[in-house]
């Protein structure tokens, strides 16, 4: 199961203009999309070691305050949901999946799992300094074959919207496999071929489907990009995300 999400840009715009409280408009939608996932404030959030977020509780620590709680009358003939509730166990309330958010400019996207799961977004209206991007070309982040395409691209096309979109593509990939696998982005620099995976991925207008095996299991990278920019999810479902997003107000 997986379901992504995004926080409409006026929301952004109006609410956290100008890229400012980035991490404030990353909580809103967090709670927004836990709303719509089913579930109830108040949420309680955390960091792990590696300053990844997590869900510690959802819908308070009582659940006899719970059952109560008028915001639940209108579920109340929903047997199976308050059997989960009366449950006689420490589960109640917490969340056994992952998830993951990733912001840019006016961008604030979210991904929600029962398994893991990574994502990550790149506005092309922020841009990219010039020295940034050719530095990461020509350094140790790329493969050979990587550095091949880029170098052609960019000889191509010059430091426009369109190589950053190329470029993006690549990078947004390995950002999110990344952050599905919880290890420093290095490792999947190093280690996974974009290009490769290209060659074997599914093909869409305007998005992509990878598939890689990592340690025995097995993960899908959806990635779609457009005028605004560039968005990859990888997670343990497939899934194509020009047909399942979701914008949240």
């Amino acid at each position: 199961m997986l379901e992504v999400y995004k926080l409409a840009n006026h929301i952004v715009n109006d609410k956290f203009p100008e890229g400012k409280d980035q991490h404030e408009a990353a909580r809103y939608l967090a709670e927004a999309a836990f709303t719509h996932y089913g579930f109830f404030a108040p949420f309680e959030f955390a960091r792990d070691e590696r300053e990844r977020p997590y869900l510690v509780s959802w819908g308070g620590s009582n659940k006899d305050l719970l059952l109560a709680d008028e915001k639940l009358s209108f579920l109340r003939d929903e047997d199976e949901f308050l059997e989960e509730l009366s449950r006689e166990n420490e589960d109640v309330g917490k969340f056994k999946g992952d998830f993951n958010i990733s912001h840019s400019g006016d961008q604030v996207w979210m991904a929600i799992s029962d398994g893991k799961v990574g994502i990550d977004v790149e506005s092309l209206s922020i841009g990219r300094r010039p020295q940034s991007l050719e530095q990461m070309i020509s350094g140790r982040f790329l493969s050979d074959r990587e550095k091949d395409h880029m170098e052609r691209s960019l000889e191509k096309f010059g430091l426009t919207n369109e190589f950053n979109a190329k470029f993006m593509q690549l990078w947004t990939f390995k950002e999110s496999v990344a952050k599905a696998l919880n290890i420093p982005v290095t490792e999947v620099l190093f280690n996974i071929d974009y290009y490769e995976m290209l060659s074997e991925g599914e093909q869409g207008k305007h998005e992509r489907l990878f598939t890689i095996e990592w340690e025995g299991e097995t993960y899908y990278i959806s990635q779609r990009w457009d005028d605004e920019g560039v968005l990859s999810v990888c997670s343990q479902t497939e899934f194509w995300l020009t047909k399942s997003a979701k914008v949240l107000e």
